[in-house]
């Protein structure tokens, strides 16, 4: 045993000689010991490959080492190193199981059959390790401890001093265990075969239980049918072979049971275990009444529960708000999601808020994750006139079709409309103010793709937009505009990166391209060089000061959209807003320095050729625009932009400014959302 650096933070095996980190604690430093040793027989003696196949060796030598642990220890390995937020909160998965569980859900797990190149980080260790690991668990309770042993030892007398392949260890499993283990293929080789058994009903008659199973996933296996007492203690389990219909009744005897469970005593890889469980004499049969948790993260099978945290938020026009936010479990991930946050705006003296809810539908393909429903809303104020608040309310139902290959590389294929209803004044003759309500309807096409290596990070986005609206005087307008967005980072050394964003949109068909209207009432869906609250025509985004830009004590917010520049103005301003096209290039490096460790320093340039008009009379011309300076940003949360120079152009929006009031800011409000990271696994690591 050789002792490494406290940085590697954990171990390395190799022919006769092991590489330990010893700075964690004693439990994970005996599990690293444990762990790499047994190396020495799988991998060493049975010399398997194990850059093409990972899992061989280390989810033998896993399963072992679980075994070792389990010996000695309460806990599961690497409990006490694991954030308080993600352990679990019962005993019946470990947190490493939960993560297997939650690659399946997402829809990024990986088949074993993958060489190691091609495994992203959470991949290679939840699918090499910890699911070969549990699946020899549940293989070792179904054929019994003592027979699978016997396997084992008889694998390696065989294969000792030799190099087995998977078809090797398998055939020789089927052999030995003389039970169909045809399902141990599957789980094996292939991916997107999930496993979900579910309780569908109990009949109970004298001293017999009828238990109808139902099969839900694409994958049969054998499971364990558990019988328990009203205390929790278990009276009776049976072992049934693998379900290969829709659904079967399996008898059990009834005496003594008060509930039953799908695998109770040897819990796997099943997507949904809250449809494992039957209460027998209770009036919630499936789960526990709800219980609410505070900043709860995962609940496991038998808990109906709704996290909570308290929530504080502000925009101009509500003040202050005042709520809570609600949502269902994050680790593992449920495959239906939701939250719900209610506010009390001290300043409108009513609600706002938002909601999401979200279905996945696992798909069977390779490389689909999943087909997904979704419905947001959100419901804020925007505008005061006079003393009169004006609000809008926005519905947001989405169906997509999602693709993975990993967490590193995945695509979307999306549908969206946005329904919204926004207040908006009239004015009478002698200067009083109405509230009249309009309803928009924004329908959009998006093709996304993601991909990262080990030095850069490439995001693409296709976007068709349509929108058919009501102008003044009874005119009706509409607009087919077609977008394009690329996103590259790429290191240029170990923690700094060079920033590319390009952009173009055109208006296919456009009623108003001769307009030099823009973003207003007579022409929505205006292109624009700076995003900000009066050109989020979608409503989007969420903007403290919506419906004003700065003022001269005040930097003024805006979000990376259309051109990406980053000025903004003290009243609202028109230059290089098109309803033709637009196209820019945005770029931006860290300097090889972070203040406070935290906070990345990096000069922007920002160029863009707009298609544009100051009024009506005049021809459409390209117009050619740049503004450079420094922005002050902490990762991809948000940042302080100082614009320094610019084409004279954009001068006149700073005629007789200071400075400081050139000063602009961005929150990027997704970036703080844990449902994201929940979902997208690769923007952890990014």
């Amino acid at each position: 045993l050789v002792e490494s650096s406290c940085e590697s933070q954990s171990g390395m095996e190799y022919p006769m000689i092991t590489i330990l980190n010893l700075c964690a604690d004693s439990q994970q430093v005996d599990h690293l010991i444990a762990h790499e040793i047994a190396h020495n027989w799988f991998y060493g003696v049975i010399a398997s490959n194990e850059r093409d196949h990972a899992w061989m060796d280390e989810g033998l030598t896993s399963y072992f080492d679980h075994l070792y642990n389990d010996a000695f220890y309460e806990n599961s390995s690497y409990y006490e190193g694991t954030p308080q937020v993600l352990r679990p909160s019962n005993d019946e998965l470990t947190t490493l199981q939960n993560g297997v569980i939650h690659l399946a859900r997402t829809g990024y797990a990986m088949s074993l059959d993958n060489p190691s190149i091609d495994f992203d980080p959470f991949n290679y260790l939840g699918m090499n390790y910890e699911k070969t690991a549990w699946i020899f668990k549940y293989l070792s309770q179904y054929i019994g401890d003592d027979a699978f042993e016997a396997c084992v030892q008889s694998y390696y007398k065989k294969w000792q001093f030799k190099h087995p392949s998977p078809n090797d260890l398998l055939m020789h499993f089927h052999a030995c265990c003389h039970k169909d283990i045809s399902w141990l293929d599957s789980l094996i080789s292939r991916k997107g075969l999930y496993f979900d058994y579910k309780i569908k009903t109990v009949k109970q008659d004298e001293n017999e239980l009828k238990v109808t199973i139902g099969k839900k996933g694409f994958l049969g296996l054998p499971y364990q049918l558990c019988g328990y007492d009203t205390e929790g203690k278990l009276v009776t389990s049976k072992w049934i072979d693998q379900l290969s219909k829709s659904e079967q009744i399996v008898s059990l005897n009834g005496n003594g049971i008060a509930s039953l469970e799908i695998n109770g005593e040897v819990p796997f890889l099943d997507y949904n275990r809250s449809n494992n469980n039957f209460k027998l004499n209770k009036v919630f049969k499936k789960s526990d009444p709800i219980k609410f948790r505070f900043l709860g993260m995962g609940s496991g099978s038998k808990i109906n529960a709704v996290n909570f945290i308290p929530t504080l938020l502000y925009n101009k026009y509500d003040g202050l708000m005042l709520g809570s936010a609600f949502y269902s479990d994050l680790y593992p991930q449920q495959n239906f999601k939701w939250f719900f946050n209610p506010n009390y705006g001290t300043r409108s003296k009513s609600l706002a808020g938002s909601f999401g809810l979200v279905k996945d539908f696992p798909l069977k393909a390779e490389n689909l994750r999943n087909l997904r429903i979704e419905l947001f809303g959100k419901h804020f104020h925007y505008l005061d006139i006079l003393n009169v608040d004006f609000s809008y309310s926005k519905l947001q139902p989405a169906i997509s079709l999602n693709f993975a290959k990993g967490i590193y590389q995945t695509s979307q294929l999306e549908y969206k409309m946005h329904i919204i209803s926004n207040q908006n004044f009239e004015s009478s003759l002698d200067g009083m103010v109405f509230k009249k309500t309009n309803q928009l309807r924004i329908h959009q096409i998006n093709f996304r793709h993601f991909k990262k290596n080990a030095l850069s990070t490439n995001r693409f986005q296709f976007q068709l937009e349509y929108e058919k609206y009501d102008a003044p005087f009874n005119e009706m307008n509409q607009y087919l505009k077609a977008s394009f967005e690329v996103n590259k980072r790429t290191y240029y050394n170990e923690n700094s990166q060079f920033f590319i964003r390009l952009y173009g949109g055109y208006f296919i068909m456009n009623d108003q391209r001769e307009s030099s209207n823009f973003a207003d009432i007579f022409t929505r869906g205006s292109l624009a060089l700076t995003s900000n609250g009066l050109t989020d025509h979608t409503y989007e985004s969420y903007y403290l000061n919506r419906s004003a830009l700065s003022n001269n004590n005040s930097p003024g917010q805006f979000e990376i959209s259309d051109g990406g520049f980053k000025n903004t103005y003290t009243d609202y301003n028109t230059v290089g807003m098109s309803n033709d096209y637009l196209l820019s290039l945005n770029l931006k490096s860290d300097l090889p320095f972070k203040i406070l460790k935290v906070i990345s320093t990096r000069p922007y340039l920002d160029l863009a050729y707009s298609s544009t008009k100051e009024v009506l009379a005049d021809p459409l011309e390209g117009q050619f625009y740049y503004s450079a300076g420094l922005s002050f940003e902490i990762g991809d949360i948000g940042g302080i932009y100082l614009p320094l120079f610019n084409s004279e152009n954009l001068n006149i929006n700073y005629t007789g400014s200071s400075l400081f009031s050139r000063l602009s800011f961005r929150i990027n409000f997704n970036a703080l959302s844990p449902w994201r990271y929940s979902d997208e696994i690769g923007r952890l690591i990014e």
